[in-house]
């Protein structure tokens, strides 16, 4: 089974589909978020220009909504641990491994289904219009098992520590309302 290690101070990372409430990814998924990777500037689009052969410089287009912003990619960081599952009623016991694996691609297919919105409550940073860019499955060796003491008995637990690229299309600045990510 995915389960979630107690993490203090952890903040979610949420995701919101076009039909749907935000998502903390961790509550859904079971994927905590290790590091990401903002940009620390953002570059801004060329803006429309004439260049008038008889006058100085350039002639741009300035929008009175402001300045428009190229797109851009981060990278997400992410972890999944998980515990075996015992058979039960006719369904095959899987290892932690196993459990992770598909855990992993519960998550990958989710992400695929097209745009979502993001917002980062870690970093207040949340954007629109964002898509996967490259999921890459971990490795086998990427999957590391361990034992843990819980009261007097042993447990197998297992963690994947895998990246997620995801491009964002339009960096308007979005935050958390109640369940949904809005323009903010």
């Amino acid at each position: 089974m995915l389960y979630v290690p107690p993490i203090s101070d952890y903040k979610p990372f949420y995701i919101q589909f076009a039909s749907g409430n935000a998502q903390d990814i961790l509550t859904q998924y079971s994927v905590v978020v290790k590091a990401h990777d903002y940009p620390m500037a953002y570059k801004v689009k060329e803006p429309y220009k004439n260049q008038w052969k008889d006058e100085n410089g350039d002639d741009e287009y300035i929008p009175s909504t402001g300045l428009k912003l190229e797109a851009f990619t981060f990278k997400l960081e992410c972890a999944m641990f998980a515990k075996p599952t015992p058979a039960s009623q006719g369904v095959a016991a899987k290892t932690a491994n196993e459990v992770l694996a598909a855990g992993v691609r519960a998550f990958k297919n989710a992400l695929i289904a097209g745009a979502f919105k993001t917002y980062d409550a870690y970093t207040a940073f949340g954007f629109k219009e964002v898509r996967l860019q490259e999921f890459q499955m971990p490795a086998q060796d990427a999957y590391v098992v361990w034992n843990s003491k819980v009261g007097s008995s042993t447990e197998y637990v297992a963690r994947v520590i895998f990246t997620v690229i995801l491009k964002v299309n339009d960096p308007t600045n979005m935050v958390l309302s109640g369940n949904n990510i809005t323009e903010g």
